[in-house]
């Protein structure tokens, strides 16, 4: 299932290697999210979400954008059998005000 969303990126992170002989590739986003309404809860929180592999991080890099930064992303849903996750599938960063 793909769904449309504008999230605030927070930050970026690639991981890249080999362990136990696996290779692994991939860049998770931090995303900004409010903190459930309550007595116990104030502002906002991150949360990670998976982007695709290292590539994606690499591109971020190069285009010297600055975080924060808003984006428009697709999401898809998948899931393993047990759990359900959101990675995104596209990105596409909203144009950044000069200062």
């Amino acid at each position: 299932m793909l769904m449309n969303a504008t999230i605030k990126v927070l930050g970026a992170k690639k991981s890249k290697g080999d362990f136990n002989g696996k290779p692994y590739d991939n860049t998770v986003l931090y995303q900004e999210v409010s903190m459930k309404q309550g007595e116990d809860y104030l502002g906002a929180a991150s949360e990670e979400i998976k982007w695709g592999n290292s590539s994606n991080f690499d591109h971020l890099k190069v285009t010297g954008i600055k975080f924060p930064f808003v984006a428009d992303v697709t999401l898809e849903q998948v899931t393993n059998g047990r759990t359900s996750t959101l990675v995104i599938v596209d990105l596409k960063p909203q144009v950044q005000a000069k200062n």
